[in-house]
């Protein structure tokens, strides 16, 4: 089999006589196929570069289109989803963005970026600072980030999530780089962007800060139906709110996520201490359709 996934043409005609094999082979091959290679990258090779012709295209595009094929396609992208947790990657994600902005009846339009694009996107941003804007986006790379960016009657407001808060054992994840670069490319002027990141560590596992993040993307879109007010007003309203130097000339609020986005902490810090430490009309609302409260939905799902 080797030999012939190697060989495009031959992958062809094994591909041709897909229905002469038995099902059961059929996955073999397909798993196969889903192990060794990304799909789409795969067909896009065979017909790119290796100059497939209108007949093998065509051959290419009935095995996509065959319900075998497709359900085992699905099943390779949602994968990740439930049986390789923190393995989410960049094209599930979108996938997932797209089929929410399609299923839902409110605007859900985050961006999703490459560590390369963060600094061209606030300052094509910013160059809307003097209208009313709300963007939220996911920064992908080596640790996954949330960004939450607000420009409202003049006043700049932007929110970090990382699920390893302040966690710094490497270089690469320092959450304060990332502030300070949303604190420089966000100022105009004299208006000074008034930044807000909470420090505490959700996750303790060795990888899933992708999921994580494509969890806290989701809920940014509708969590303030639930807070009864926009979230900066709510991190305003917080009695607790303090500064975290960045450098010698930037501060950031250090605040509390509200419970909607803490549910999905990895500790038992979340029961014992951080839902009880926050005030009681937050800990007595519902944070989700069905009508649960933090608490509820904890012992519920987690």
């Amino acid at each position: 089999m080797g030999a012939s996934i190697n060989d495009p043409k031959e992958l062809i005609n094994l591909l041709k006589h897909i229905d002469t094999i038995s099902k059961e082979n059929q996955k073999i091959i397909f798993d196969f196929l889903f192990e060794k290679y990304d799909i789409k990258k795969l067909l896009t090779k065979m017909i790119d570069v290796f100059k497939i012709s209108d007949e093998h295209k065509n051959i290419i595009n009935e095995m996509i289109l065959k319900s075998d094929f497709r359900i085992l396609l699905i099943l390779n992208m949602v994968k990740p989803f439930s049986a390789d947790f923190g393995k989410i990657k960049r094209g599930h994600t979108l996938l997932t963005c797209a089929q929410i902005a399609v299923r839902k009846n409110y605007t859900f339009d985050p961006v999703i970026l490459d560590p390369n694009e963060l600094e061209p996107y606030l300052n094509a941003l910013i160059q809307h600072a003097h209208e009313n804007l709300r963007a939220r986006f996911i920064l992908c790379g080596p640790h996954w980030r949330v960004g939450d960016i607000e420009f409202k009657n003049g006043a700049i407001s932007a929110l970090l999530i990382d699920s390893i808060g302040l966690d710094e054992k490497n270089d690469q994840y320092r959450a304060k780089d990332l502030l300070n670069i949303l604190a420089t490319r966000l100022t105009v002027g004299d208006t000074v962007p008034m930044i807000y990141f909470d420090p505490t560590k959700r996750q303790y596992s060795g990888v899933g800060c992708s999921a994580f993040s494509t969890d806290d993307l989701q809920h940014l879109f509708t969590l303030e139906k639930y807070l009864g007010c926009s979230l900066f007003d709510y991190f305003k309203n917080q009695h607790s709110v303090k500064s975290i130097p960045i450098d010698d000339q930037t501060d950031v609020q250090q605040v509390g996520l509200p419970l909607s986005l803490m549910r999905t902490a990895q500790s038992r810090k979340l029961i014992t201490d951080i839902i009880p430490s926050r005030d009681l009309e937050e800990v007595e609302k519902p944070v989700n359709k069905r009508n649960q409260t933090a608490g509820q939905s904890v012992s519920h799902f987690f």
